[in-house]
């Protein structure tokens, strides 16, 4: 019987340190959890490309509308102005706020800003 029991012992023990190293090195590989930002100006404005925010595996933070201006913001995954998956579209005259979308992006982050865009936004992401 104390055979049986030192034997479950050590079978648990194993267990137990084979998932502390598996936590470990999973926690290792995780993403940042410090957010970048950028701050999209009418400097960054364009009527043919996007204004890439982050490219390749990442996570859409949040979106500041610091100035509200009268033109419609696609928020896009891409890598390319309306190309991609529609995140979220803002429309002309967007009430000044922060929207939280805390979501994965596989190929990056895209806002379509028009020409004549002369509003400011704060993109943050990791």
């Amino acid at each position: 019987m104390k055979n049986k029991i030192a034997i479950g012992s050590v079978v648990v023990g194993m267990f137990l340190v084979a998932l502390s190293i598996f936590t470990i090195n999973s926690t290792n590989a995780s993403v940042s959890m410090e957010y970048g930002y950028k701050n999209i100006t009418s400097a960054n404005a364009s009527s043919i490309a996007g204004v890439a925010v982050r490219s390749g595996f990442g996570t859409l933070g949040s979106i500041v509308i610091n100035t509200t201006h009268a033109t419609i913001i696609r928020v896009y995954d891409g890598t390319a102005t309306s190309t991609g998956t529609l995140i979220a579209s803002f429309p002309a005259s967007a009430v000044v706020g922060t929207y939280t979308y805390d979501v994965s992006v596989s190929k990056g982050i895209v806002l379509d800003v028009p020409a004549g865009y002369a509003g400011n936004i704060t993109v943050t992401s990791r």
